[in-house]
């Protein structure tokens, strides 16, 4: 994760699986919106620099596929640089449930780290288009971008889709913020980027705006985490009696680096539920011990039920 803008993506440059998802998404969108409409399509103009031929459109892949196979068109140090290591289908499994038991009707749900918008649009999915006001993510690289909004507005249609191409500590800071409206579901895997490391700039310039939300009391040391930096945002993005679920490394539970998460999920949540894995991590490729979190903002703590993925339902605990 960094403050760097990808550049947008150019049908002539794409080749092999990266065309054959880029292909395939624009054909989707197409069959909604019609060729000609691909380019009034925001924020298509940001994320495709140059649009393939009508006929070169076709689907070579489904979007579940997409939204899978998009993170082999990175390089390894793409991927760490970018932290791109999506949530697999127990920790998808848990985490819509549960968000699905919550939602209320007219619901904005959100990620603010959605990399190809799996986790998110399943959730959506699970939750039901109708009781869905508006579902809303952010993701630095175009082409996982692209995915997440085809396949949100496959399940949402247009207008209840937003989608930015950015920083999301950037974007949703900036004076232009009243675009990702307060959320009352989010769904999450923030990015685990090792904070050395990030470029010096960015760990200031990220300090300074998490710091400028009200959270410098949480910040007991100048070396962090991303993640947590990461979940004060998501906090500052949710709802007061909002419902969170989050894929977290475990060590964030246990080190000096996430004390200040700890403190604030004590002060202003509900920690419903913990669910570990069977295996080690719920994020593909990752390579360490995760937990998910599923947590309400706000309300008296009752209590939290410890689990594995793959429990029965009401062994999770139910978060209406």
């Amino acid at each position: 994760m960094m403050d760097v803008k990808a550049r947008p993506l150019r049908a002539s440059e794409m080749r092999g699986l990266a065309r054959r998802i880029f292909l395939t998404c624009l054909s989707i969108l197409a069959d909604t919106v019609g060729y000609d409409g691909l380019r009034e399509l925001e924020p298509l103009p940001e994320i495709v620099a140059e649009f393939p031929e009508r006929g070169e459109l076709a689907e070579f892949l489904s979007l579940d596929e997409c939204q899978i196979e998009v993170q082999k068109t990175l390089s390894e140090v793409e991927r760490k640089r970018y932290a791109v290591y999506y949530t697999v289908d127990e920790g998808i499994e848990v985490i819509s449930s549960s968000a699905s038991e919550f939602a209320a009707p007219n619901s904005i749900v959100a990620d603010p780290f959605m990399g190809s918008g799996r986790l998110l649009s399943r959730t959506v999915e699970r939750i039901g288009e109708g009781r869905v006001a508006l579902a809303w993510g952010v993701e630095p690289l175009p082409l996982p971008a692209l995915v997440a909004l085809t396949s949100l507005v496959t399940i949402l249609g247009v207008s209840k889709v937003k989608i930015a191409v950015g920083d999301a500590f950037s974007l949703i800071t900036s004076p232009l913020s009243s675009q990702f409206p307060k959320a009352d579901v989010i769904v999450t895997n923030p990015p685990f980027t090792r904070w050395r490391l990030l470029p010096k700039g960015y760990r200031e310039r990220l300090l300074r705006l998490v710091e400028g939300l009200g959270y410098s009391g949480y910040i007991a040391r100048r070396e962090v985490s991303l993640q947590v930096l990461s979940m004060f945002l998501v906090d500052h993005m949710l709802r007061e009696g909002g419902f969170l679920g989050a894929v977290l490394p475990a060590s964030t539970f246990y080190t000096i680096y996430g004390r200040g998460f700890k403190d604030l999920l004590l002060e202003r949540y509900d920690l419903r539920v913990l669910v570990e894995n069977s295996e080690s991590s719920f994020s593909l490729d990752s390579g360490f011990k995760e937990l998910i979190i599923l947590a309400i903002k706000g309300g008296e703590y009752g209590g939290t039920v410890m689990a594995r993925a793959g429990d029965p339902p009401e062994e999770l605990g139910r978060v209406d």
